[in-house]
């Protein structure tokens, strides 16, 4: 879209509401078919690199003065994330060999 029309600079896209570590982890679990408990670990156990101190927020405003709707929501893109994964998987000592 940027490109089409030619725009320039840079442009925040985000989530309307951001899943937290817990939720996606949940989200997961339940579209391979699992269900086990989440429960807070120690710290640094669950953190992403947008795992911050307080509230990351990003204005959209400028991409969506260009027409930018949002996206499809990240529950949507979900499965067919989840699906593609799958079909790349290998066995998980080979993937993680320092676990």
């Amino acid at each position: 879209m940027c490109v089409t029309l030619r725009a320039r600079g840079a442009f925040n896209v985000a989530d309307p509401v951001t899943p937290s570590v817990r939720d996606v982890a949940a989200a997961i679990a339940r579209r391979m078919g699992h269900h086990f408990d989440i429960f807070a670990g120690p710290v640094g156990i669950g953190h992403t690199p947008w795992s911050v101190p307080r509230p990351m927020r990003l204005s959209c405003d400028r991409a969506q003065s260009l027409g930018w709707d949002g996206g499809p929501d990240y529950s949507d893109c979900l499965p067919a994330y989840t699906d593609w994964k799958v079909a790349q998987a290998k066995d998980w000592r080979e993937a993680f060999p320092g676990f």
